[in-house]
């Protein structure tokens, strides 16, 4: 909860496509948006082609997930259920409204 909370939802999207464009899996030194199980994505492909739609559920943050399960699964960020921070809508020093990530978890 550290690491996210206190950050604006528009803050935290970037740092973790970034992560997810530059960190590279310790073993096969390869991007983690290319450690893909390749079955796993024809599945995915198979039954969206017949008329399901694909969900991830995750034990871990929904928000993290969402960053990129589109670009990598093509499943977009509505269909992502997990783990989420509480936000708090606030404004900023401009006086525009933010979403602000609270120390508290849901699972949603």
């Amino acid at each position: 909860m550290a690491t996210h909370s206190g950050i604006t939802e528009a803050e935290f999207q970037p740092i973790v496509r970034d992560w997810m464009a530059k960190a590279k899996h310790p073993r096969f030194d390869k991007p983690y948006p290319q450690m893909v199980y390749q079955p796993m994505l024809e599945v995915m492909k198979y039954l969206r082609e017949n008329g399901y739609r694909t969900y991830i559920v995750t034990g871990g943050g929904q928000d993290y997930v969402r960053a990129y399960a589109q670009q990598v699964y093509g499943i977009p960020p509505e269909q992502i259920i997990g783990s989420a921070l509480e936000t708090k809508y606030e404004y900023n020093n401009e006086r525009q409204g933010i979403l602000m990530k609270e120390p508290n978890t849901t699972v949603l």
